[in-house]
């Protein structure tokens, strides 16, 4: 099974599975975005953009209240974003997370740990 049959994303989610999907490329780049969101904060490589709205200001331009932001800004070239729910974000993180670990099962702990934080930091119920 591959990422996109996994994930189940809808096409209006784009942006977070080409999120999702970049940063599955290697355990550097998944652990590195792990390890922000389990301290409430975003995670960007190269063009691939995740903002969590407490790091926004409301004077701030693209200022959002609420959720988490994908983007992906290639200037000049390509640009798109979605803003999802928190609770969203997790349903997806943790599909992500499941099969990342197919991958590598030796992150096993550390993914785990680090997915039970974020729940906590995001008030998820644990049946979501």
């Amino acid at each position: 099974m591959n990422l996109a049959e996994k994930l189940q994303i809808p096409q209006e989610l784009t942006p977070m599975y080409d999120y999702f999907s970049f940063i599955m490329k290697g355990p550097i780049l998944f652990l590195g975005a792990m390890r922000s969101f389990s301290q409430n904060e975003g995670y960007s490589v190269d063009y691939h953009n995740c903002e969590f709205s407490n790091e926004m200001h409301p004077l701030e331009e693209d200022y959002f209240e609420d959720g988490i932001r994908f983007s992906i800004d290639i200037s000049h070239a390509y640009e798109s974003e979605v803003i999802v729910s928190l609770d969203t974000f997790y349903k997806y993180l943790s599909r992500a997370c499941t099969f990342y670990l197919e991958i590598h099962p030796d992150d096993s702990e550390e993914i785990k740990k680090l997915l039970e934080k974020i729940r906590l930091n995001l008030n998820i119920n644990e049946t979501n």
